[in-house]
């Protein structure tokens, strides 16, 4: 179940109309607040916005803090390429870092952080936060097994519907190993690691709000290395995993006696990248 499965309907009430019950809190946490959560603070507006449309989206108050953040230290320059490279260009929605603060985690009615450890932080700082705290791919992996059927269609209270219905599915379901949740901290590396955060950031948003992501379109044109795969489902046909070119793609490896070696990409019906003929170059499909 995502977000986006519930249908709502649009009221007519302003925005100052709304009271305190009738919005929902978003904290975002990682460690610096200057790479991984100002990204999810701002992708989540933007999608939010395209969930909801505006008069719903200023219902929900997003915001990110950092476990070791310095108050007042810019967004991370390459983080920032990564947004203003998918139009989120607007200096005023990239947020200083902000310390994590007890007052925030409680103001919160979710809190969604970048690794597991931050989750630990998050809890010992606030331990009746530990309802509403999750991992954001957790989170995103908890939501997916929840039936949709009897959810409220207002947004605000669908999101808290949400939260308690990912709160009773913990346990429920398979465990992961912690890099199944954790998102990498791409401070101090190159673009590609970057890149990389940014992409598992909006592909977790993307499933929770059933809305497409702009950075995992971007990443259908930037292939970060390493290419990563998985085994395609019904209805991921043409969609982005991770890194690589999309499931439905067809890779192959030419040898031109003038020029060389040459990649090129068609549409097709191949899974997986795969070894390659040394007779034809061809790349066929490799069963993993």
């Amino acid at each position: 179940m995502i977000l986006g499965a519930v249908p709502y309907k649009q009221g007519e009430r302003a925005v100052e109309e709304y009271p305190s019950a009738d919005r929902f809190g978003i904290l975002f946490v990682c460690t610096g607040n200057q790479c991984r959560s100002p990204v999810a603070e701002v992708l989540a507006r933007r999608l939010l916005d395209e969930r909801f449309g505006s008069e719903h989206a200023v219902r929900f108050d997003v915001s990110s803090a950092g476990t070791q953040a310095v108050r007042g230290e810019p967004i991370d320059a390459l983080t920032r390429a990564e947004l203003v490279a998918v139009g989120l260009d607007d200096e005023a929605s990239f947020p200083d870092s902000t310390p994590l603060s007890v007052d925030a985690i409680s103001s919160a009615d979710l809190v969604l952080t970048a690794e597991r450890a931050h989750r630990g932080i998050v809890v010992q700082q606030a331990p009746t936060a530990l309802g509403k705290t999750f991992c954001l791919r957790e989170f995103a992996r908890l939501m997916a097994s929840v039936e949709c059927d009897g959810l409220p269609g207002d947004p605000v209270a669908l999101a808290r519907a949400a939260v308690v219905a990912a709160r009773n599915n913990r346990g429920l379901i398979p465990s992961v190993p912690p890099s199944e949740d954790d998102i990498a901290d791409p401070r101090g590396l190159n673009q590609t690691a970057h890149h990389a955060a940014a992409l598992a950031i909006s592909s977790a948003l993307a499933q929770i709000l059933g809305v497409p992501s702009p950075v995992v379109a971007q990443g259908r044109r930037r292939w970060p290395q390493p290419i990563r795969r998985r085994t395609e489902s019904p209805g991921d046909r043409g969609r982005l995993w991770g890194c690589g070119p999309p499931a439905s793609w067809r890779v192959s490896l030419r040898w031109h006696s003038r020029s060389g070696i040459s990649l090129s990409c068609e549409p097709g019906s191949w899974r997986s990248l795969g070894s390659v003929n040394r007779t034809s170059r061809q790349m066929w499909p490799m069963t993993r």
